[in-house]
């Protein structure tokens, strides 16, 4: 399907070549689980093999790129998409329209697919990804998760032979999840050719895939072994940072169904606390609303001893930061360096971080020509440079191999242990096992707490949450909370 050789390519103003020299063969058929560091150079071969490098993103190539015979670069863009798909890891940069079945539906009009044509494979697509009753929802009130699934179905849509995915499963759920890799394997039998980047391998333990490991420049078959992650120990204890009492809140008018109701709880000094909750539950709503970018219906909020509600947008809280999941949200300065200065206390704060978090060889590059891996940490480095009290993350493990993320986990420890409040919200279940002191589950817009492997509500009584299924190539196993 796709023929790689000798492929080397340089960004402008970088000295070093981001590939150098790789060979590869894409089969029919084939799924290829596309590993390595953050920074490594995944989404750049990605890009280069879709002909973007270097037709729209410019860089130095070399060596030859060859979908059946074709070479992308030379070949217009609008051709090689009816061959190729690709999933942007920013699926937000994806996004054309405002609905979720006319984002489907743009692919189709580009390809002149017939009018009468087009309802059967948007259904057909949304049915795919489980995504049915996302119909008609706007897109800026979709999840991330949400919103990755509606992506993935309008590739599914278009039916292209080949697709190349950047972290497909990053912002989905543990059933969504499973939902995706049934569909993945589906798409292989079929005779699809795949290219999954992924930096959890252990997700795709499935016949018929081929792990490569992207290290300086070059593929490998010898993929390194997974490092353990030390759990967040608790700090000393302290006042409460955040509390949410009773708090409604809902999308629309005032009347309409409410997304939250009745949540309460307490994060303290000292303690990590991981929130938990499929796609579209709320969690980053909760977020949103301790920060004073949303108004409660009712309730109260309390952040770092200020009160949090209709006015709070016009207040600042200084003791309080957020690190959002879309990290281009939060880079605006020239300089990594000038990033996290524009927020730190001083210079010495500043270089601290960036060291920490690996940052400091990057410190004169743009933000915005950082991997997403190497920007998430650049966001948490800015955060915690502010000294906060109160730091609420927001999937933080996305784009992170082992190493980064075993970075993170231990810059986390240090904040809480000196006393810091965390609250993080994430669907990876091996972060959430080294954060989640205490472990809060947000279903049907109410938090309930973990407590002796089960979720109780905010008084008490005990919970049967549906279990959660993991579907592997057509087998379900249940699992419970």
């Amino acid at each position: 399907m796709i023929d790689v050789r000798g492929l080397c390519v340089r960004y402008p103003n970088q000295p070093i070549p981001t590939l150098r020299g790789l060979d590869a063969e894409f089969r029919q058929g084939e799924t290829t689980l596309l590993l390595g560091p953050t920074g490594s150079g995944k989404s750049t071969l990605a890009f280069a093999l879709c002909g973007v490098i270097p037709q729209l993103l410019k860089a130095d190539v070399s060596g030859s790129v060859r979908i059946l015979g074709r070479s992308p670069w030379e070949t217009p863009l609008w051709r090689t998409c009816r061959t190729l798909g690709f999933l942007l890891q920013d699926v937000n940069a994806m996004a054309f329209t405002e609905r979720v079945e006319d984002e489907i539906a743009f692919g189709l009009e580009n390809a002149c697919v017939a009018p009468q044509a087009m309802e059967t494979l948007i259904e057909r697509a949304l049915n795919f990804v489980n995504a049915k009753q996302l119909r008609g929802r706007l897109l800026r009130t979709l999840s991330s998760g949400e919103l990755q699934r509606v992506m993935i179905a309008a590739l599914l849509a278009l039916d292209q032979r080949f697709l190349i995915l950047d972290e497909p499963c990053a912002y989905l759920d543990q059933q969504s999840r499973g939902v995706l890799l049934d569909l993945l394997g589906a798409l292989a039998d079929q005779g699809k050719s795949l290219v999954v980047i992924e930096h959890r391998p252990e997700l795709f333990r499935t016949t018929g895939v081929r792990p490569f490991y992207l290290h300086q420049g070059r593929l490998s078959s010898q993929t390194p072994s997974q490092e353990s992650l030390a759990p967040v120990p608790k700090g000393p204890p302290g006042r409460v940072c955040l509390r949410f009492e009773d708090v409604e809140f809902g999308y629309g008018d005032a009347d309409g169904f409410p997304l939250l109701s009745q949540v309460s709880f307490e994060v303290a000094s000292g303690e990590s606390v991981v929130l938990r909750g499929a796609n579209g539950s709320g969690k980053t709503t909760v977020f949103l609303l301790a920060m004073g970018l949303l108004c409660p219906r009712k309730g109260t909020i309390v952040v770092c001893d200020i009160p949090v509600g209709a006015r709070a947008s016009k207040r600042r809280i200084p003791d309080a930061t957020l690190v959002l999941q879309w990290p281009q949200a939060q880079l605006f300065m020239p300089t990594v360096w000038e990033e996290v200065r524009v927020r730190a206390s001083d210079d010495e704060a500043v270089g601290e971080e960036l060291e920490f978090l690996a940052l400091e060889p990057l410190k004169d590059r743009h933000p915005r020509s950082l991997s997403m891996g190497q920007m998430r940490r650049l966001t948490l480095a800015a955060a915690l440079a502010a000294r906060p009290r109160l730091l609420l993350l927001d999937e933080p493990s996305v784009g992170q191999d082992d190493r980064s993320l075993k970075l993170m986990i231990r810059r986390l420890s240090r904040f809480v242990g000196e006393g810091g409040a965390l609250l993080s919200a994430t669907h990876d279940e091996r972060v959430a096992a080294v954060l989640g002191q205490r472990e809060l589950f947000l279903e049907k817009g109410t938090i309930h707490e973990r407590k002796g492997g089960r979720y109780e509500g905010v008084h008490g009584d005990s919970l049967c949450l549906p279990a959660v299924v993991e579907c592997a190539r057509g087998s379900i196993h249940g699992k419970g909370p």
